[in-house]
C-alpha cells in the first residue's frame, strides 16, 4: 500500500477510536477499496499520484467525524 494512503487511512482511523472496532475495520476497508479503485480510473500508480488524490480529499479528521455519525 502507499505511503500516503496507509498515512490517510489511519488518520481516519484514529478519528473513528469510539466506534467498535469492527465497524471500524469495515470502514476502513470500504474507504481503501474507493480509494484505490478511484486511483486506477484515473490512472494514478505513483506514489506521486496516490498523494495527489488523497491531498484531494476530505481532512481524515473531518470524514472520520462525518463516518462516525
Amino acid at each position: 500500500m502507499s505511503g500516503a494512503l496507509a498515512g490517510y487511512l489511519e488518520q481516519v482511523e484514529q478519528g473513528l477510536q469510539g466506534l467498535t472496532r469492527w465497524r471500524r475495520r469495515a470502514m476502513l476497508r470500504e474507504l481503501e477499496a474507493h480509494l484505490r479503485d478511484e486511483a486506477e480510473a484515473r490512472g494514478l500508480t505513483t506514489e506521486a499520484g496516490l498523494s495527489s488524490l488523497v491531498a484531494e480529499k476530505e481532512h481524515p479528521s473531518l470524514l472520520a467525524e462525518e463516518l462516525a455519525r
